[in-house]
């Protein structure tokens, strides 16, 4: 699958764990 979920990005991006909804 080619799409990502935003729970799945926040749990795979360091930087949402500081910048949480930077997209």
């Amino acid at each position: 699958r080619a799409e990502t979920t935003t729970l799945e990005i926040a749990g795979l991006c360091p930087r949402c764990q500081s910048e949480p909804g930077h997209d």
